[in-house]
């Protein structure tokens, strides 16, 4: 245990943007991380840094194997001593998330709110707001025009601070645009082509894996502009009508398509694709 908190007080500041990836390096690195980060937790005579650095270690193995209960009965159980640091914020959030509910949900994005105010430069943190955000958008019949620019707002930052690197980030991304009716697919429950009940041709297409272009291009929402539309004769020569607002032309070109009149063959009447 010596070396693990020797470790500990090696690590960069808890509010800095480094430190959840360390922690995860961490408690990767041990036999058993549950185990020494509660027992580092329950040394009182320890510095109250390197004990919060071990519940936070902690609380992510039980958050990552999904022990929902025993999650939120530690950070109860901790709340009072280490409830002061902004990152018990994100616990709290968590634990309001998990209990399920509208209620409750809007709970975790106040809370997740503030989290991020505190923490702006974290990228977990930031992501954090958004995602849970748009948890409460997808149950809710009109999402706020401002909270949803919020969101936007957020999810980007957290793909810049984190450099693009994390896949996930992509997806919430992704679920925003879907809310905002700028990615539609064949069915509402989903815009991936993989949809079972889509009933789409798969297709595979390589693209470059470091912006989030190339993964909003992989929804059937855009795919139907090569392979239904026509208006690409092939992915690269969508990929090459990319421009500074990413596949905003794209979607133009998608648009003015389906808006287009066409002729329905009976009598000559015209009526527009939808």
């Amino acid at each position: 245990m010596g070396s693990v908190i020797a470790y500990i007080n090696r690590l960069p500041p808890v509010d800095s943007p480094e430190f959840p990836q360390e922690i995860r390096s961490l408690g990767e690195r041990l036999r058993d991380p549950e185990e020494v980060f509660r027992s580092i937790v329950s040394k009182q005579s320890l510095d109250d840094r390197v004990r919060f650095v071990a519940l936070y270690g902690w609380l992510l193995r039980l958050r990552r194997e999904e022990r929902n209960e025993e999650y939120a009965e530690v950070v109860n159980r901790y709340d009072t001593y280490f409830g002061g640091e902004p990152y018990f914020l994100t616990f709290r959030a968590i634990v309001a998330r998990n209990r399920g509910g509208r209620a409750n949900l809007r709970k975790s994005v106040e809370l997740s709110r503030e989290a991020a105010r505190r923490l702006p430069d974290v990228a977990g943190v930031v992501h954090q707001l958004a995602a849970f955000m748009i948890e409460y958008f997808e149950r809710s019949e009109a999402p706020d025009a401002s909270e949803v620019l919020e969101v936007e707002r957020s999810v980007d930052h957290a793909i810049s601070l984190s450099q693009g690197k994390i896949a996930h980030y992509y997806e919430t991304r992704a679920r925003l645009l879907t809310i905002k009716r700028e990615i539609e697919g064949v069915h509402e429950e989903s815009v991936f082509s993989g949809h079972p009940r889509a009933k789409l041709r798969i297709h595979s297409e390589t693209l470059p894996g470091d912006r989030v272009a190339s993964v909003l291009a992989c929804t059937d929402g855009f795919s139907r502009a090569v392979h239904d539309y026509a208006i690409y004769s092939d992915w690269a020569d969508l990929w090459k009508d990319l421009g500074p607002d990413g596949l905003g032309q794209v979607v133009r070109r998608i648009r003015q398509h389906e808006s287009r009149p066409v002729e329905t063959g009976h009598g000559g009447e015209v009526q527009e694709i939808r």
